[in-house]
């Protein structure tokens, strides 16, 4: 009973450092905001801002494929005016180009140059507006993904907690079985020590002596039943 005892102290108070190392824990958990995110709201806005990249970039290749237009034709017009003030023969039929002709060619090509320079402007603005709504659109997607990212961290906080709380509330259910199982304990020792007391004022060394003759009688008186058994036996016989 003893033993028995002292295995349930040492219980306890097993019990008991465990449960303040949880008790800490469970604490410190519940400081944190551990309310999980709507996560299908997020799914939804990822899923709306991932229909706006691909028409963003619908819409940049488009102003992309615009601007290197310009700038070819920009490039094109160019050389021509070039070309055509350096020219004093036409190229096919080799006569003579008067400067009338030369200054009509170089206007119509310079106001399409205007044009052009204009067009540029708009392509190139419209380019870098839609490379910032590029990148805030994505920007929008990291953030919505650190997100989900965090709401997995929260979930996981929130199952530990609660096994945590479960784990407490079964220490303390086992504690007070043991400190049930100590009270019986407890009463059966004094019960033990009530028929212990009963035997205190025997001397054992007397006692025991006089056990060792009793056996030592028992035994002889064995021998000789042994003895008139077989002697029985013989007569029987006869």
């Amino acid at each position: 009973n003893e033993l028995n005892l002292k295995n349930d102290l040492r219980k306890i108070n097993e019990n008991n450092e465990i449960n303040k190392k949880l008790i800490n824990d469970i604490n410190e958990l519940e400081k944190e905001d551990l309310r999980e995110i709507d996560i299908d709201k997020l799914n939804f806005n990822a899923a709306s801002f991932k229909s706006r990249i691909i028409k963003i970039e619908e819409g940049l290749l488009s102003a992309r494929k615009s601007l290197n237009e310009c700038k070819h034709d920009y490039l094109k017009s160019e050389k021509l005016i070039r070309d055509i003030k350096d020219l004093e023969k036409c190229p096919t039929c080799f006569l003579g180009v008067n400067d009338e002709h030369k200054k009509n060619i170089i206007d119509n090509e310079e106001m399409k140059l205007q044009d052009l320079k204009e067009n540029i402007k708009i392509y190139t603005k419209n380019e870098n507006d839609l490379v910032k709504d590029l990148e805030i659109v994505k920007n929008e997607i990291e953030y919505i993904n650190e997100l989900k990212n965090k709401n997995e961290i929260i979930k996981l906080k929130s199952k530990n907690l609660n096994e945590k709380k479960e784990r407490h509330a079964k220490l303390i259910n086992d504690n007070n079985e043991i400190n049930e199982s100590i009270k019986i304990i407890e009463s059966r020792k004094l019960e033990l020590n009530s028929r212990i007391n009963e035997f205190k004022d025997l001397n054992y060394d007397s006692i025991k002596k006089e056990l060792d003759s009793v056996l030592k009688e028992e035994k002889e008186i064995l021998i000789a039943k042994n003895t008139y058994d077989n002697e029985s036996k013989s007569i029987n016989k006869e």
